[in-house]
């Protein structure tokens, strides 16, 4: 088999291992994303009602792209609150051990 397709250019050389993202780095990604799908679902909502009268099955195929988005919205917040919890949950695990690490005093 003769491969007529141009040849790769090589890959950029990475570092072996690139450091993880921030858990607010990602917190704030999931937050525009969430406003995003939201102003999607506002936009795409106005404009199914908006052209109703020139095809309602237009206007269908809108609102369930607006749907889609407010689903999509919908599971970006739930991330964000998962993260909340996980967050507050690490905060609070990491108080209870520093409390567990001061020395007692002898039992009488």
């Amino acid at each position: 088999m003769n491969d007529m397709s141009p040849a790769l250019p090589p890959a950029p050389e990475t570092p072996e291992r690139l450091p993880p993202p921030s858990l607010g780095h990602l917190r704030n990604l999931l937050l525009e994303q969430a406003l995003s799908l939201d102003g999607m679902f506002n936009g795409f909502t106005i404009y199914a009602v908006e052209i109703v009268p020139d095809g309602p099955e237009r206007s269908l195929a809108y609102l369930r792209i607006a749907l889609r988005a407010q689903a999509s919205c919908r599971a970006s917040v739930e991330s964000i609150a998962r993260s909340d919890r996980f967050m507050r949950e690490a905060a609070e695990s990491g108080e209870n051990e520093k409390s567990c690490d001061q020395p007692h005093a002898p039992g009488k």
